[in-house]
């Protein structure tokens, strides 16, 4: 800083000092909503193409110019007008609650068969993430019988109980797998 600026005699040129930069509020150089001198800006005198400003760059929520659920202008969004592929929208991003792809591949060398279906092996809850979107699905824990298919917990109920044989009716409600079996209580 200059040794006439720390004496505070600054040298003005409207709202900036030419010799150190200093701004002040006063006095400013208005072109529609910003000053030409020091790049202040003020929410009046703006050159609105459609929802942008092309001076200051500032944002209104009218006059926007809709790319299905995108503005062209502003890039904000809104919720009509996706492009669903899944549950990911192309243009915007948004994730919705169906269309989520899973790859049980890896999942699935971790569990055995148990009660026709499959169960977890280890003590470890496993986790089923939509490959797309990463959003957490469900969770597999041990001492629960899944669907071989899709690996959703079995509905097992029972359908018959004769002597030392009980027979279990084992159904996913998510896919329709099902299966009959029977479980032996013979020493």
């Amino acid at each position: 800083m200059r040794l006439f600026c720390q004496l505070g005699l600054h040298s003005w040129n409207r709202c900036k000092c030419v010799r150190c930069g200093l701004r002040r509020d006063t006095d400013h150089l208005w072109n529609g909503c910003k000053c030409q001198v020091c790049g202040k800006t003020r929410d009046e005198g703006h050159r609105w193409n459609g929802c942008k400003c092309t001076a200051c760059g500032r944002t209104r929520d009218e006059g926007h110019l809709w790319k299905g659920c995108r503005c062209r202008v502003c890039g904000q969004t809104r919720d009509e007008g996706h492009d669903w592929d899944g549950c990911l929208c192309r243009r915007c991003g948004k994730v919705r609650d169906e269309g989520h792809e899973t790859d049980l591949s890896p999942l699935t060398a971790q569990m055995r068969p148990a009660h026709r279906g499959t169960a977890l092996e280890t003590g470890k809850p496993l986790e089923v993430r939509c490959v797309r979107c990463k959003r957490l699905l469900r969770t597999l824990e041990k001492g629960k019988a899944y669907c071989p298919k899709c690996l959703h917990e079995l509905s097992i109920r029972l359908t018959d109980w004769g002597g030392t044989s009980m027979k279990y009716e084992a159904v996913c409600p998510f896919c329709g797998y099902q299966d009959a079996y029977t479980v032996s209580d013979s020493w």
